[in-house]
């Protein structure tokens, strides 16, 4: 059975007693409205001001000796207040005046248009209030003797090619771009003066002798630089320093920061230190192992140096090949950073070495000091992938095998080695084309069959591996099966698995 869902008809009586009850509510809501507009006004009568005893003041054009004019009646009279208004301090609203420098509040009568010209507003002698800077009130600035200084051209270079190595060029702090000049030398007298520069991990200072004033400045790295390589040869470098800027052989000028924002430098340059050591073959130590240091920033400890003084080693390692060197002489062991590895050995000699701290160290490098801030963790056990009895050695020509090491990298990066009647062969392909060639070689101790020898290499590691250890000959030791491989009994490369 279906729901019957048709809507009840009302009765036509009972819809017009609803219309009539709605138009009975609306008149009495209207007669209520119009009520309320009709309501009367309450009246409040005004109170009649108090009667003053002085006499009228009179409007007229001409004013007594003693009287003043009223703002609010533009009346005269004498004393403190008007007698009609009692205006003493309700005065009207200064006009506003439109000039050169905008809208100014002051107590002029009228607007002034503003000049139209530079002529017209340079002569402008309207007086302002409010919206000028009243410069002639300001504390004036002491007088500022300018300051000298004057070095070598060829010595500050050489100094400021090791600081333009550490200088930031991209950096959260702007002062890490410039260097900072200190001396302390009287006028007129000859000075020796330090340069700092530094990215808050290395840092670099060294003392120039010259002559000229007390001097402590920043200057920006990179400016003063190309400056200095702008001066003809044989001329000295000759610094002006005025209060903001500095000059370069009168040729430009340079602003100079407060140097109160660099960082402060607890390096001693040019000073004898007690606690300096000597290590015997440092510096061609760090030489022949940088190539092998890491650039993987995820194996942060590999990308380190590290100086075992104690074992006599430097080490370098990125986990597929490891170099290592002997060193001689005390001192701690210390794990440096790679990036200050590459200016020790690209500035020459740093034998001398001493600790400024727990965690910092110092280098005499190129007449001033390399500081570096060591790092933390655990080297890898060197001396335990060092491989022992490879019974199997290939001896062959240094200079030949590089020569067909390049012909074979331009091919493809990875290379085979491999035996065949006393020969060294060596191959690599790609999908375009294929290099092969052969190489006389005296191999030893090899008891499988030759055809079968077959390394695969990176070629880079062979190329770099061969150049950090020069030799007339070259000896390869390899294992029986696979394996790490000894190259001249330093350079350890582990071949590729295919």
């Amino acid at each position: 059975m279906k729901e019957n869902t048709a809507k009840k008809k009302i009765p036509v009586t009972k819809k017009v007693a609803k219309a009539e009850k709605v138009k009975k509510v609306a008149k009495a809501e209207k007669v209520k409205k119009v009520a309320k507009v009709a309501a009367p006004v309450p009246v409040v009568e005004e109170k009649a001001a108090p009667a003053v005893e002085t006499a009228t003041v009179e409007k007229t054009d001409q004013a007594p000796a003693d009287a003043k004019l009223c703002p609010k009646c533009n009346g005269y009279y004498p004393g403190d207040t008007c007698p009609n208004c009692s205006a003493e301090t309700d005065l009207p609203e200064p006009p506003k005046m439109k000039t050169v420098y905008g809208d100014i509040e002051g107590p002029h009568e009228a607007e002034a248009a503003a000049p139209a010209t530079q002529e017209e507003a340079l002569a402008f002698e309207e007086p302002l209030t409010g919206a000028r800077l009243d410069t002639h009130n300001l504390p004036k600035e002491e007088p500022f003797e300018p300051l000298h200084l004057e070095f070598s051209r060829q010595v500050f270079i050489e100094a400021m090619k090791v600081a333009m190595d550490i200088t930031e060029k991209k950096s959260i702090m702007p002062i890490l771009s410039h260097v900072h000049l200190k001396s302390d030398a009287p006028n007129g007298e000859y000075t020796s003066c330090t340069l700092e520069a530094t990215d808050l991990q290395i840092t670099w200072v060294r003392r120039i002798h010259g002559k000229g004033d007390a001097v402590n400045r920043c200057i920006p790295g990179k400016l003063l630089m190309n400056e200095i390589k702008a001066l003809p040869d044989g001329a000295n470098v000759e610094l002006t320093f005025s209060r903001h800027a500095v000059s370069v052989n009168g040729r430009c000028e340079i602003l100079t920061p407060d140097a109160e924002e660099f960082p402060e430098i607890k390096v001693n340059a040019g000073v004898e230190q007690p606690d300096a050591v000597l290590i015997e073959n440092l510096s061609d130590g760090l030489k022949q192992v940088f190539p092998a240091i890491s650039t993987d920033e995820t194996r942060y400890v590999l990308t380190a140096v590290l100086i075992d003084p104690e074992h006599g080693k430097v080490v370098g390692t990125d986990g597929f090949r490891m170099h290592l060197s002997d060193i001689k002489g005390p001192g701690p062991r210390l794990l440096v950073p790679r990036d200050a590895v590459r200016l020790l050995t690209k500035y020459g000699n740093s034998n001398t070495v001493w600790l400024l701290d727990e965690r910092t160290a110092c280098f005499a490098v190129a007449g001033g000091v390399i500081a570096t801030r060591l790092m933390d963790g655990n080297f890898p056990d060197y001396a335990g992938v060092f491989p022992k009895n490879l019974k199997t050695t290939i001896t062959f020509n240094s200079a030949e095998f590089l020569k067909l090491l390049e012909g074979a990298l331009a091919v493809e990066e990875r290379v085979v080695l491999s035996l065949d009647d006393g020969h060294l062969g060596l191959q690599s392909e790609n999908g375009v084309g294929t290099y092969d060639w052969k190489l006389a070689a005296e191999v030893k101790n090899y008891v499988g069959p030759k055809k079968k020898f077959r390394l695969v290499f990176n070629g880079k590691f062979l190329v770099e591996a061969l150049k950090s250890y020069p030799a007339m000959l070259t000896t390869l030791g390899a294992p029986d099966g696979y394996g790490a491989c000894l190259i001249n009994e330093k350079a350890i490369v582990m071949p590729i698995r295919e």
